[in-house]
């Protein structure tokens, strides 16, 4: 015969019961009473007393584990249902009872009491979960539609007591008056409940929305309404803002310490709509917004922190923010440019370097970077920056000032940092080609001076030109770099293999990365002359396929010259001026007619040069245009219209340019003329 696993079950529980038998504390006496029978009624009224005495806080003779065993014992024998209606009625009974206690309270203990009563039940309800948990797990899993033992406890609480929570919700919105006025109230209790109205509400909906949050935010309401109205008409903008972030500190955090968290932020927005936003027109009016922009001017950084943490709170608020900021800025933006319209380039630069790091200190410390606040920034400061067409020529300027005066002495950490900060400025520039146009320029007399404050430093500066403008904007500033490098070694290998007079340092250089203008004809004194044909020889050894185009224009002299037995000055000159002073070697005076002679004829060759280069260029152009377009090309002095004209009659009766005879003022250049000129 096939015996089932049901069956075995049955026949070990009647061969060894004493296994499931409860032994438990009768509340009549102190003598121990043991339960024995089949499971069903003396199982169950076993666990009936249990639970009476754990809801009257009777436990100490209780074995937890043989109540657990009893329930189980029920439950596997199909008894969940009397467990289950069983307990329904005691709870019933006990909530009815622990209710009574609220009947005749005073008003004072009211929400003291019901705080005991509630620390009670959900202790014994606990107690109980714990010693039926057979019940949840094998019962209700087959009876979906039942609620849990918690539940249960809870539903029941809720519906023998509902007319006591409608009242507890006058008691729970007086003590927070009371706070809200200075007196101290019992937070421990505040939270005990408002914690029981979130439970109960998991088996009635809203409950904590109905009994409390909802008749607490409109109470608040009301009450910010009042007291906001009658302070800001009696204060400043900075007392109400002050007096503001005191009354959302305070309900914040009394709201963190013991409602729901979803309750904090509800009552912040409720505050937001009745502190703030129904008082911007006030707080920003005409008289209210000089102080605020005072705020600005003076760098006030805990006024305008408190501004910021309370406008922020809302996007209203915000765009608020942001309509001072940028009034603000355009107004000082006007003042820049009206005071500094004409004047010294540096100090232009240093005083929009200056306003810019005043506004970024504010936008760091009072405004916490705050990106649709920095966006404002930036185009404020963009548009003053270019209202100047002169600012990118003028920056180029101040770097090379930073790096041949200001920086000096100081160590490469503070300089990278120093020009990391200026350097930002290269985002709101416009005109990026002109700015690296002069920079280029400024980069190139460093070099060629011999004045670099390092090789890292203006490393460091393209690297953040590349950053802001890319790759195709410092191609040129890389390759004046790169020229250097290479110059100096074909200086060192020149210098090992030649012996000269004097110190020779030739800088080659690529023509397309120079700004470099046209070079001046120039007679070199002997000296200068074979060192040149030298290093030009030594060169093409090297390099044959390529032209040197000599510049001495940018080139300089170390000059040693005695005045007098004692004294002996180095003097650094140009080769030109070289010509001059060496004048002197040979003889103690020197006309000045013959040297005025020679200035002269190299500024006629050189006014002649350019006539041709126009006209080539040009083709044809009319007298006042070349005559324009040449003193436009000549930097070595100032030409006279009148000398000007002379060179042109020279020309023509040279034939090397031809003047038009049906317009007997606009010329041409011969393309068959021979090159070489001659000084009539």
């Amino acid at each position: 015969m096939c015996v089932t696993a049901h069956e075995q079950i049955i026949a070990n529980w009647k061969d060894n019961f004493s296994l499931f038998c409860g032994r438990i504390a009768h509340p009549d006496d102190g003598n121990r009473c043991t339960f024995r029978g089949p499971p069903g009624d003396s199982l169950w009224e076993t666990l009936k007393l249990a639970i009476t005495q754990i809801q009257e806080q009777k436990t100490s003779n209780l074995s937890f584990e043989e109540l657990y065993r009893c329930c189980y014992t029920l439950v596997l024998y199909d008894q969940g249902e009397i467990i289950y209606e069983g307990l329904k009625n005691l709870l019933s009974s006990y909530s009815i009872k622990s209710f009574e206690k609220l009947k005749n309270c005073s008003h004072d203990e009211y929400i003291v009491i019901f705080s005991q009563v509630w620390k009670m039940y959900s202790t014994s309800l606990t107690m109980i979960r714990d010693i039926l948990a057979s019940l949840d797990r094998v019962y209700l899993e087959d009876n979906a539609e039942l609620l849990s033992v918690y539940d249960l406890g809870l539903k029941t609480f809720y519906s023998e007591g509902a007319q006591f929570l409608s009242q507890l919700r006058q008691h729970l919105l007086e003590q927070i008056t009371l706070e809200r006025t200075g007196i101290a109230i019992n937070r421990v209790v505040m939270k005990e409940l408002l914690t029981m109205l979130v439970q109960l509400s998991s088996v009635q909906e809203f409950l904590y929305d109905e009994i409390f949050e909802n008749e607490y935010l409109l109470s608040s309401k009301e009450y910010f309404q009042t007291e906001s109205v009658s302070f800001i008409t009696s204060h400043n903008v900075l007392s109400y803002l002050k007096k503001a972030d005191v009354w959302f500190q305070e309900e914040l955090e009394r709201a963190t310490e013991y409602m729901d968290s979803k309750t904090a932020a509800k009552v912040s927005r409720v505050m937001e709509e009745t502190i703030l936003i129904s008082h911007f027109a006030t707080l920003t009016e005409a008289a209210n917004s000089t102080e605020l922009h005072s705020w600005l001017d003076k760098h006030m950084v805990e006024e305008l922190r408190l501004l910021y943490n309370l406008f922020s709170r809302d996007a209203r608020g915000r765009q608020k923010l942001v309509e001072i900021l940028s009034s603000h800025l355009n107004c000082a933006g006007a003042k820049f440019i009206e005071n500094h319209r004409r004047g010294d380039a540096l100090a232009y630069v240093q005083y929009f370097l200056d306003l810019k790091n005043k506004y970024d200190a504010i936008l760091k410390e009072c405004f916490g970077s705050d990106l649709e606040l920095e966006a404002v920034y930036n185009q404020s400061f963009r548009c003053m920056l270019n209202s100047n067409s002169l600012f990118p020529k003028y920056f180029p300027y101040h770097i090379n000032h930073l790096l041949q005066h200001t920086l000096m002495g100081r160590t490469e950490e503070e300089v990278e940092r120093s020009l990391k900060k200026i350097l930002k400025v290269l985002r709101f520039i416009e005109d990026k080609d002109i700015f690296e146009k002069y920079y280029r320029e400024t980069l190139a007399k460093r070099l060629l001076a011999d004045k670099l404050y390092s090789m890292e430093a203006e490393k460091f500066i393209i690297l953040e030109i590349k950053h802001e403008f890319g790759y195709h904007f410092v191609y040129k500033l890389e390759g004046l770099l790169k020229d250097l490098i290479i110059s100096n070694e074909i200086a060192s290998k020149y210098r090992n293999a030649h012996i000269l007079d004097f110190g020779l340092s030739v800088k080659v250089l690529t023509k397309s990365y120079w700004s470099i203008g046209s070079q001046s004809p120039i007679i070199l004194h002997p000296l200068l002359e074979k060192a040149r044909v030298s290093f030009d020889a030594f060169y093409q050894k090297d390099y044959p396929r390529r032209r040197l185009m000599w510049n001495f224009a940018l080139g300089s002299v170390h000059l040693r010259v005695r005045f007098s037995f004692k004294i002996e000055k180095v003097l650094v000159v140009t080769p030109p001026q070289l010509n001059l002073l060496l004048a002197f070697e040979a003889k103690d005076n020197v006309s000045f007619k013959q040297e005025s002679s020679d200035i002269a004829r190299n500024r006629l060759l050189c006014i002649e040069a350019a006539i041709m280069r126009v006209l080539k260029t040009r083709k044809t152009l009319e007298h006042t245009h070349l005559v324009s377009q040449v003193a436009a090309q000549i930097t070595s002095h100032r030409p006279s219209d009148e000398l000007i004209k002379r060179c042109i009659a020279s020309l023509i009766e040279r034939k090397y340019i031809s003047c038009d005879p049906q317009r007997p003022y606009t010329y041409w250049f011969n393309r068959y003329s021979l090159p070489t000129l001659h000084v009539v």
